[in-house]
């Protein structure tokens, strides 16, 4: 009797092994459905971190030192033997490794799982001292054009991650993310539909080639890094190279415009197809389409909390890295020596040892996100417990959750300290940017969470911002008077026209907002585009493009309130100079900006029943998108949606049904199967061609025809 128990425990602990040793799942590249986890992480060095510091809560500061010491050890490892043949690096100045310890924890995790080696950088490292000290953004360039001839000049690619990014897939490999466009040699992620840039940087692969070095090069040194971000000059670098390849046919010599040389930037290529040498991919493919609290979806690999607050950034980063911490502690505790113990025999008469072998394995006693098994111990029981969470446990949901309580609290803080003293005008641009952007992130997750007053409450709170920051402002040019100065567009401080800009947004928001009485929203837009002319005569030349921006922004929110109040003729003014704008500014920045601007216009003259005159705009706004953005950027469904209702509203029931069809079409190419939600605004998209598609072609097998 004895000896079948044993054997009955002995099975038990055979099939624990046979779910706790699973072998690593194939690696894959971007995807748009939900893919599980690997089912085991090879992450030695990861996991004596996770073991020593995470799991027993130590401080940011101990769990940086072993992190660090783990991504060193493994990478001289790799590099050295040449095993390596990616890197990933990242920078962050010390000031912020309090959130950044966490993001490179999951990094190193993932890095070492796949053989990738990482490196993670600061103000004090080798080659700092040609950093860009002004603003940190601009290293990137610097760090990958010194990698691709220092530390990872063996390696066939280099990786850049913002110090805010987390890959949450840990099967998402490099290799097949480029072997989807092979012929290029830079890639990133789309911007989100409506930016005033093309892509995003905070994910940035790159082929280490000599296109690539130079290219990198030409990013650095375009134009004055002082008047523009990296992905301003980024946009301005990949427009001169667009106009370059189109003249070189027809134009000889040096090829120079707007005073760039191309020989200078490119010393040993000629013009070339900009499109075929960078890749840029969907927003979410290597980046989050923000705000993730709202946008993130099932699917999303990288989580990029552009724009967040250290608190946020440091909650949400810490809970994905003891989540893969969780994981590899069941994950090695499996292996300890208590398996081989008891495939020894030497289980003595204890009938519940396997209880006890799964309780010390995978933790279901000590971890509470871990359920407890019912009944025998089996590998079906267990494969249910020792896995790795989806996202690292990062969903929209909580991170929506966390938005609401992190910026809750700070943006209360925030309104009190201000409240105080922002009629002396006390408020520089560091505490202004705080309260308006805790209050901003506060009242957009109260809009989405919704119910209970929340959206009263939101709107409430960017009321009173908006008063503030005005407060604060009118008592700063007070101030800037009693000692003569701040008069006749002249800078009250250094900060100045930072502190408009502040302002103006906060008023932009408000004037969106349908709910806010269309006087109240025309007045405040009045006051918007006050403070937008003060910002053009005080800000340097080179960033009045920027400025324009937000300008040419107000013209469309202009045009929308006139044209609820029913005065087509205003509306379509404003809509015009909107458009008009924006063209004067593509001629620098690429005519990418252009597509939004095209089809506002082009939505409000079919509203108005002007439909010959849209149809032209919605043509040139898709041209643009495909050109510029591909088939896989989501935004091209909603302009082939709004061009086929137009078209259907128009009596053009075939155009209309063709247009419709190729919304159908990328329906199928972007459909996220993972995330078939009733509320999903790319479904309601999809829906919504299928009801026009049937108006315009009521009988079944026309509209079939095509699809």
């Amino acid at each position: 009797m004895k000896k079948m128990k044993r054997l009955e425990h002995l099975f038990g602990v055979l099939a624990l092994l046979a779910c706790c040793f699973n072998y690593m799942v194939d690696g894959h590249g971007i995807t748009d459905i939900a893919t599980p986890q690997p089912l085991e992480l090879h992450v030695s060095g990861m996991e004596h971190c996770c073991n020593t510091f995470v799991i027993p809560n130590a401080t940011w500061d101990k769990t940086m030192a072993c992190v660090n010491s783990t991504a060193v050890e493994h990478a001289n490892t790799h590099l050295n033997d040449g095993s390596a043949r990616i890197g990933i690096v990242t920078f962050a100045t010390k000031n912020i490794w309090n959130y950044t310890t966490y993001s490179y924890g999951i990094g190193q995790a993932y890095a070492e799982n796949h053989g990738y080696v990482f490196k993670h950088l600061d103000e004090n490292s080798e080659g700092s001292e040609g950093f860009d000290s002004r603003d940190s953004r601009w290293n990137k360039i610097k760090v990958l054009e010194q990698a691709l001839v220092g530390w990872g000049k063996g390696l066939d690619y280099v990786v850049w991650v913002d110090a805010d990014i987390a890959i949450l897939d840990m099967g998402l490999t490099i290799e097949d993310v480029v072997s989807e466009n092979p012929r290029a040699h830079l890639w990133s992620s789309a911007e989100h539909a409506g930016s005033t840039t093309l892509i995003n940087s905070g994910t940035l692969i790159v082929r280490n080639s000599h296109f690539a070095k130079q290219f990198l090069h030409a990013w650095w040194s375009f134009a004055d890094r002082a008047l523009f971000s990296d992905q301003e000059q980024f946009d301005l670098l990949y427009k001169y190279c667009e106009d370059q390849w189109a003249s070189s046919s027809s134009s000889a010599g040096s090829h120079s415009q707007g005073g760039a040389n191309f020989n200078t930037l490119f010393p040993d290529l000629k013009p070339f197809d900009i499109r075929k040498k960078v890749a840029i991919l969907p927003p979410d493919a290597l980046n989050s389409d923000p705000p993730a609290m709202t946008q993130q979806r099932p699917h999303n690999q990288v989580l990029h909390l552009m724009g967040e607050h250290t608190a946020f950034r440091s909650k949400v980063f810490q809970a994905g890295l003891v989540e893969v911490c969780r994981f590899l502690r069941m994950q090695g505790l499996a292996k300890e020596a208590e398996f081989q113990h008891a495939l020894q025999g030497g289980v003595g008469d204890d009938e519940n040892y396997g209880d006890m072998v799964l309780e010390n394995a995978c933790g279901t006693g000590a971890n509470p996100d871990v359920p407890k098994i019912a009944g025998p111990v089996s590998a079906t029981s267990i494969s249910q417990v020792n896995i790795l969470k989806p996202q690292l446990g990062l969903t929209q949901a909580s991170l929506l959750q966390w938005t609401l309580e992190v910026y809750g609290q700070e943006a209360d803080e925030a309104l009190l300290t201000y409240s105080n003293s922002a009629k002396q005008g006390k408020f520089g641009i560091s505490e202004s940017r705080r309260l308006a952007n805790s209050v901003h992130h506060y009242a957009h997750a109260l809009v989405t969470k919704g119910g209970g007053g929340q959206y009263s409450k939101a709107l409430d709170l960017r009321k009173r911002v908006w008063q503030l920051l005005q407060e604060n402002i009118a008592g700063r040019r007070q101030l800037a008077a009693a000692s003569g100065g701040g008069q006749g567009g002249v800078k009250v401080s250094s900060d100045w026209p930072e502190l408009l800009k502040v302002t103006a947004e906060a008023g932009q928001q408000l004037v969106s907002i349908d709910e806010i009485a269309p006087i109240q929203r025309v007045a405040i837009a009045a006051e918007v585009s006050t403070l937008l002319e003060e910002i053009l005569r005080v800000c340097h030349h080179a960033q009045r493009p920027a400025v324009q921006h937000m300008v040419a922004h107000m013209h469309a929110e202009s045009g929308l309130l006139y044209l609820q109040q029913s005065q087509g003729s205003e509306s379509l003014r404003y809509f015009h100079k909107s458009l008009l704008l924006y063209r004067q500014l593509s001629v620098k920045t690429g005519t990418h900006i252009l597509v939004q601007p095209l089809t506002a216009l082009a939505n409000v003259l079919c509203t108005l029943k002007y439909f010959p005159q849209a149809f032209p705009l919605y043509e040139e706004a898709i041209r643009i998108a495909e050109s510029n953005l591909g088939l896989r950027h989501k935004s091209l469904s909603n302009h082939y949606l709004n061009f086929g209702i137009s078209q259907v509203e128009a009596g053009n029931m075939v155009e209309g049904a063709v247009l419709l069809r190729k919304v159908l079409h990328l329906c199928l190419i972007n459909m996220n199967h993972d995330d078939n939600t009733a509320g999903n605004e790319y479904n309601a998209v999809c829906r919504k061609a299928e009801h026009y598609l049937e108006v315009a072609m009521p009988d079944r097998e026309d509209r079939n025809q095509g699809l």
